[in-house]
């Protein structure tokens, strides 16, 4: 499992590393189920709307299947999360991101780099 908690500036981020599975969406599917299961749980014990979020996914192609996939998550988790910060949905992709945006009803930005990403976050 890629995916795992974080430090950054003396906060703690999700970072929910999708990144690399280009098409491969069984491979995502088993990474998103490892971490909600194993780091995920912990995010059920945290205060309402105060988990911020890192999201990975470079290199990841987005399909009809992985996109159900990741809404799924989102409406699970959508109550405890503050921010997120997604890396890799830029140009055309950014479609996909206006979708996640709404449906976290939470703030969301899209960046470059994971360490723009982060430095977000904990602003």
């Amino acid at each position: 499992m890629k995916s795992q908690w974080i430090n950054h500036l003396g906060k703690r981020i999700l970072y929910i590393d999708i990144s690399n599975f280009l098409e491969n969406v069984k491979a995502l599917d088993v990474e998103l189920a490892e971490a909600v299961a194993s780091i995920g749980q912990e995010m059920y014990q945290q205060p309402l709307h105060s988990v911020l979020v890192l999201v990975d996914l470079r290199n990841t192609t987005m399909t009809p299947t992985s996109n159900k996939l990741i809404s799924e998550r989102i409406n699970d988790t959508k109550k405890y999360i503050q921010k997120t910060a997604v890396v890799g949905m830029t140009g055309v992709r950014k479609i996909f991101l206006d979708f996640f945006a709404r449906l976290a009803e939470s703030e969301t930005g899209s960046f470059e780099t994971p360490d723009a990403a982060k430095d977000w976050l904990v602003k």
